[in-house]
């Protein structure tokens, strides 16, 4: 009778791992709809993807072609703005130079005219 019990028992302890199995099946099958469910996403992605990464060179080549005009645009402004203070130094130190020679130039024509005026 001792075997038939344990007969009983290991066909329980089997009845249980069948449940079991049958519930990790059903349970797997979810999981790998999910899976597939992400995997055609990934697909959608990178067929999305593939075009944009093709034409990635030509964009970094646009992107470093502006940040090189745009740096070349700031040094020429640069410039200009160095030569428009240099050329307006220029211009000050010429328009106080006419100044001084223009003050001379009435001194002297004044005591030129007085001497004339007086000598004559």
């Amino acid at each position: 009778m001792s075997d038939e019990k344990r007969l009983e028992r290991l066909e329980d302890k089997v009845d249980v791992i069948k449940e079991d199995v049958t519930e990790l099946k059903v349970e797997l099958k979810l999981h790998m709809e999910k899976v597939d469910e992400h995997i055609t996403g990934d697909k959608k992605i990178i067929n999305e993807i593939t075009p944009l990464l093709s034409s990635l060179p030509a964009l970094i080549d646009m992107a470093e072609d502006h940040q090189f005009r745009k740096k070349l645009k700031e040094e020429t402004e640069e410039k200009a703005k160095h030569d428009k203070v240099i050329t307006e130094a220029k211009n000050a130190k010429w328009k106080n130079r006419a100044i001084k020679i223009g003050i001379l130039t009435t001194i002297l024509s004044t005591i030129v005219g007085l001497y004339y005026k007086f000598n004559l």
